[in-house]
């Protein structure tokens, strides 16, 4: 999962340990490693910290922040296809020491700008330091996949993958913000740019903060939206096409998602999104996956027996932990300090529980989270059940 922190100041004689202790708030998403960097920056200073959880390359040769000539990069995320885009840079005449996607970042930039997120398919946050040109980047994925907040106080700004890296820096304060609370009883949970305390932003999706060092001006722009796809001319393919676009789709999404040297895993739920992702990589794997289910002894809310069902079905390896309401208390003074921000969906329980009972056997878990968004499904309007899932999982949808 990985986590960044950093923050800019003019104010002199700052600790060196500070942004230690911010990345060390995030040690529960980066245990494997941690880096720090300082630079000047203009008249300021730079601190960057990074906690690494080892997925792409163990080695240290992915240490972070991770320097090339006038480039430094931290980051959080994984760029799914990197070695499509390293093997363009190495036609360019760029040379590699690491084979980590953190590299080709760095060398996707020196090659052509910060445009260059938009050759990244994958999930990132990522603070992105051009010395020569003395501007900072900070850069979300374009549907905002990986969380990324930042503060500005008077000539300070300050950033980090969890609000609770933040706060451990002098003067940011816990003050709830009236407006956030409004939206939250509205939707849910608190949409950006707002977060639950007032100062605190969160960077938007698809979106470049960019610092000047010059000044600390900054400038914030969207490099991508999806209305423009929306707003695209409709086209005139066939069902049939259709069906095996996204059937090719699908598989190229999980195949580039089991790209990693560590072990990796599925939730499985049991229902159509779940049970579609678990089929695909099953069919696209060298090896039998590993799935992961709770179960609960109310029949109204538990989804393992179809799990099960779907994941003997399959071949999987599967593992399924019933728990019971004390379970579910017990994780319950926990949740502030894993959400960091109120979030009205009362699946982050069994998520928390799921997550845990997978880190026993796996380092990452792929879920199905959007998937009833993807293929338009909602209670008032079904799909068909052919139509539900591309053709890589019709026989698991049969099944269902």
């Amino acid at each position: 999962m990985c986590g960044i922190a950093g923050y800019i100041t003019d104010r002199g004689g700052m600790p060196n340990q500070l942004i230690s202790d911010m990345t060390s708030a995030l040690e529960h998403r980066g245990p494997d490693d941690q880096g720090i960097y300082h630079a000047k920056f203009g008249d300021a200073y730079l601190a960057m910290g990074h906690r690494r959880l080892s997925i792409v390359d163990l080695s240290n040769f992915g240490h972070q922040p991770m320097s090339r000539d006038f480039v430094t990069v931290a980051f959080n995320g994984e760029i799914y296809n990197f070695e499509e885009i390293k093997s363009e840079l190495l036609s360019l005449g760029y040379t590699f020491s690491s084979k980590t996607d953190t590299e080709v970042i760095i060398y996707s930039y020196m090659a052509w700008g910060v445009d260059c997120v938009n050759r990244f398919n994958g999930m990132f946050a990522l603070a992105l330091y051009d010395e020569r040109a003395a501007v900072l980047h900070l850069i979300r994925d374009r549907t905002g996949i990986k969380p990324l907040y930042w503060a500005r106080r008077a000539n300070e700004i300050v950033f980090g993958s969890e609000l609770k890296a933040l706060i451990r820096y002098p003067g940011i304060k816990r003050e709830i913000c009236p407006e956030a609370i409004s939206l939250y009883l509205r939707f849910g949970y608190v949409p950006e740019p707002l977060t639950i305390y007032s100062g605190i932003n969160k960077l938007r999706p698809a979106t470049i903060l960019s610092i000047s060092a010059h000044d600390l001006h900054i400038n914030e722009r969207q490099y991508w939206d999806i209305s423009d796809f929306y707003r695209a001319p409709h086209t005139s393919h066939s069902e049939r096409e259709v069906i095996e676009e996204v059937d090719r789709l699908i598989q190229s999404s999980c195949k580039l998602r089991l790209m990693a040297d560590v072990p990796v895993g599925i939730f499985l739920s049991g229902g159509y999104d779940s049970a579609t992702v678990a089929a695909v990589c099953q069919a696209v794997a060298s090896r039998p996956v590993k799935t992961f289910t709770i179960g609960f002894d109310d029949p109204n809310y538990n989804e393992a027996p179809e799990a099960k069902s779907i994941a003997n079905y399959i071949g999987t390896e599967h593992t399924e932990l019933y728990c019971n309401a004390s379970d579910a208390l017990d994780l319950i003074p926990n949740i502030v300090e894993i959400w960091d921000e109120p979030l009205g969906d009362v699946s982050c329980v069994p998520t928390a529980l799921v997550s845990k009972l997978a880190r026993t056997s796996v380092k990452v878990a792929l879920s199905a989270d959007g998937g009833d968004e993807c293929i338009g499904r909602c209670k008032s309007r079904p799909l068909k059940r052919r139509r539900c899932v591309a053709a890589g999982g019709v026989k698991v949808c049969h099944f269902l």
